[in-house]
């Protein structure tokens, strides 16, 4: 997984990028349109116990691949930002 992942996490936000609508759209300052909860960044995903998890992601699509799977996604993504192999996930 690491060669086709890079430091990508999850793939929401490469969807927005090359979505064809949103070639389209302005950017905005508008405060509607800010996450209401920021993304914590890969170390602290890493980290997270599977009720952490499951609380500070509940609503969002980042349930989908569970945190056993984001917590690897963080891992690779480390990993692959150091230049080196993901340790074993917990």
């Amino acid at each position: 997984l690491h060669a086709g992942m890079g430091q990508w996490q999850f793939g929401c936000d490469l969807c927005q990028d090359v979505c064809p609508w949103n070639r389209k759209a302005p950017i905005t300052g508008e405060a509607a349109f800010k996450p209401a909860r920021p993304y914590p960044g890969a170390e602290a995903v890493s980290d997270m116990d599977e009720g952490a998890f499951k609380e500070r992601f509940a609503g969002t699509a980042l349930l989908r691949p569970k945190a056993s799977g984001m917590r690897r996604n963080a891992l690779i993504s480390m990993a692959n930002q150091a230049g080196s192999a993901a340790p074993a996930a917990p």
